[in-house]
């Protein structure tokens, strides 16, 4: 009814002034050998021709529509 039971927390005390006892740390090393984050190499590519867009072709029968929603209403007959 209280909840899941949780054991007592009591200090160890033969953990007193021992190493290996505590709340465990991460070892940090220095490495001569770090250069820091990784990041891929920038290389030249001979075959680069910029940004791709589309080929922009001449449409005859296009025009702009100012005012779309003005268009005649579309309805369905009825068949009976």
């Amino acid at each position: 009814m209280d909840g899941e039971w949780e054991a007592p927390l009591i200090d160890n005390p033969a953990c007193f002034g021992v190493s290996g006892c505590g709340p465990w740390e991460i070892p940090m090393i220095d490495n001569p050998l770090y250069k820091g984050k990784w990041r891929p190499p920038m290389i030249d590519n001979p075959n680069y021709q910029g940004k791709w867009r589309p080929r922009r072709i001449p449409n005859p029968d296009y025009f702009h529509d100012a005012q779309p929603f003005r268009m005649t209403p579309i309805v369905s007959k009825s068949l009976t």
